[in-house]
């Protein structure tokens, strides 16, 4: 006997018995889900069977979720939430809002701000306390590799090629942060634009 596959089909309950590498023979049936020993979704599609059963090509993954439409769509690679409970979501749209505000030297809200007093002034919307200033921002949370960013996080950079931490924003996903910056206020921006490539400094994330 081969491996037991549990098998969702519509309304009623089925158990596929692999043979010899061959499924028995099933009534045509229209929607598939197939789920292991758990109740985890392997895989599941429209199929139409003829005698036997033929595995779809299509697999829902962990990062995949499927409609009532059967329609594969990926996951918001925001968090919902931190282990504190605060919405990643709600911090982001706080931060969105502020978009077009202007940059003063030492502000920290609610119309103008510096670098870190933006990302103070958000951060205290939501029950973090950070410091105004980028530098000892660096040093609040956890540090975090590029790689491993996810939306929230605070990214850091340095200015023209110095070695201590002059700038911060935070990252919001897809390669981008926002921030205060000195020329155009409260803009968003790609991590990879020349001048934040070769400042980068680092990351750390505050909400854990």
């Amino acid at each position: 006997m081969g491996k037991r596959l549990l098998l969702v089909l519509c309304s009623s309950l089925i158990i596929l018995t692999m043979v010899s590498g061959e499924a028995l023979a099933v009534p045509m049936q229209r929607t598939v889900t197939v789920v292991d020993g758990r109740d985890n979704i392997v895989f599941q599609e429209n199929i139409l069977y003829s005698n036997t059963y033929k595995k779809p090509e299509t697999k829902i993954t962990a990062n995949t979720v499927v409609t009532t439409e059967n329609v594969i769509k990926e996951r918001s690679p925001v968090p919902a939430t931190s282990r504190g409970g605060t919405d990643v979501r709600q911090v982001l749209k706080t931060a969105s809002d502020l978009l077009g505000k202007s940059y003063i030297y030492g502000a920290s809200g609610p119309n103008s701000f510096d670098c870190s007093g933006f990302t103070m002034y958000v951060y205290q919307k939501h029950g973090v306390n950070l410091p105004h200033n980028a530098a000892a921002q660096f040093s609040y949370g956890v540090k975090v590799a590029r790689g491993d960013l996810v939306a929230g996080d605070l990214v850091f950079f340095g200015y023209y090629g110095s070695a201590g931490i002059n700038h911060v924003g935070i990252y919001t996903g897809e390669g981008k942060f926002i921030h205060s910056s000195t020329k155009q206020g409260v803009i968003i921006t790609a991590l990879d634009s020349a001048y934040y490539a070769s400042n980068y400094k680092g990351a750390v994330r505050v909400l854990r």
